[in-house]
């Protein structure tokens, strides 16, 4: 069984997309965030948020990331830190999460959720598309741009981790880089390589100890 179901969240349509296994939901008008994520069987949320009723609301281009609705996951282009860049001034967290996305209402009739949306500042249109086989949610990407541009994404995800839980990779990834260490943190300054899962004899970055 798959389904896609429509309703409404402080004043935002929400789509959601359901299996026996899985359920995903999207606010398109706000950046396309994931706000849930649900393990039917086991009712488990893997979406994390900072409140237990959060609001949400729209925020204006070039918004700090904490201004916004701290929840779920958002899609982060052409960059992630604020810089300038080819004579633009780039955002926090990128353009398109503070952005109202297409919703393909051909796509929703087919079961899946397609959002599209246009850089306000760089040359980019991106689109999105989540299907869902079973318990596999599928995400499918397209990135073009009216002119050569360099840019940057990342999948931003807050999420809720257990004790046990692990980070599987593909067997090909063989090394992480340092991005940002915080906290005391072993694992050195920005740019640094390390082996993946173990960059030192007792770290195990595929494992999170809640302890």
């Amino acid at each position: 069984m798959r389904e896609v179901t429509r309703d409404t969240i402080d004043g935002f349509e929400r789509i959601t997309l359901s299996s026996d296994s899985v359920e995903i939901q999207v606010l398109p008008a706000l950046g396309a965030k994931i706000t849930s994520l649900l393990h039917r069987p086991t009712g488990r949320q893997w979406m994390w948020t900072a409140r237990a009723n959060p609001r949400y609301r729209p925020v204006p281009t070039g918004a700090l990331f904490d201004q916004g609705t701290l929840v779920g996951a958002d899609e982060c282009l052409p960059t992630i830190e604020p810089c300038r860049w080819r004579g633009l001034e780039l955002t926090d967290h990128g353009e398109v999460w503070t952005e109202a996305w297409e919703l393909d209402e051909i796509e929703t009739d087919r079961g899946r959720i397609a959002t599209t949306v246009r850089t306000p500042i760089s040359p980019l249109r991106f689109s999105r598309v989540l299907s869902l086989d079973r318990n596999v949610i599928r995400f499918d990407y397209a990135l073009t741009s009216e002119e050569p541009f360099e840019y940057i994404w990342a999948f931003h995800p807050l999420m809720t981790i257990e004790a046990g839980d692990r980070i599987e990779l593909s067997p090909t990834c063989q090394q992480v880089c340092t991005e940002l260490c915080l906290g005391g943190c072993p694992l050195g300054v920005r740019g640094d390589r390390w082996q993946w899962p173990n960059p030192q004899p007792a770290i195990d970055l595929s494992r999170y100890d809640l302890g």
